[in-house]
């Protein structure tokens, strides 16, 4: 092979004197830079992205990232790490971060429906908890709403009698 910039190992000697030299150089893996996208919708946002590799000669590698182009990666940062091994056996790595952020703002309405207060809200992207608290005036925490939620095309809906008691509503994005 001819010397391409890499370093080798010729310490080993056949037994008619020739040289067995070993590549030492592991492969080169090109990765895109971190990666910023919006929030696509509750199942997570599909993100493509392409990653290459070579040997020492510039001959094309296969390269293997977890997670894959075109998954669908959940709101917040996620590590990529790709990896590729050449003929040598010797492996390389690189990695990027691809970050889902949620825009959209939340937004709790809240209607009367003959005896029941119905409360709906969006969730595009993020997974929002409803609470509630008897009152503001910080003497009783703010606990989970276990009253059942039915949620039809990203819009969740709680049904509350009017009178149980539950005064004050809030989401939070956990």
């Amino acid at each position: 092979y001819p010397y391409a910039g890499g370093v080798w190992d010729l310490r080993s000697l056949t037994n008619n004197g020739s040289v067995i030299a070993t590549n030492l150089q592991p492969p080169a893996i090109t990765t895109p830079g971190d990666i910023t996208v919006s929030c696509a919708g509750p199942g997570g946002t599909p993100v493509t992205y392409s990653s290459s590799a070579t040997d020492m000669f510039g001959n094309p590698l296969a390269t293997f990232c977890v997670p894959t182009s075109g998954t669908a990666f959940p709101p917040g940062r996620t590590p990529v790490q790709c990896t590729a091994t050449d003929a040598y056996g010797q492996t390389a790595t690189n990695s990027f971060t691809v970050t889902v952020t949620d825009n959209t703002p939340v937004s709790l309405n809240v209607s009367l429906q003959g005896t029941d207060v119905v409360l709906s809200w969006l969730q595009p992207c993020s997974t929002y908890y409803l609470q509630s608290n008897a009152n503001l005036d910080g003497s009783t925490p703010w606990t989970a709403v276990t009253l059942p939620t039915i949620s039809s095309n990203g819009l969740n809906y709680v049904t509350v009698p009017v009178g149980s008691g539950i005064a004050f509503f809030r989401l939070i994005d956990r």
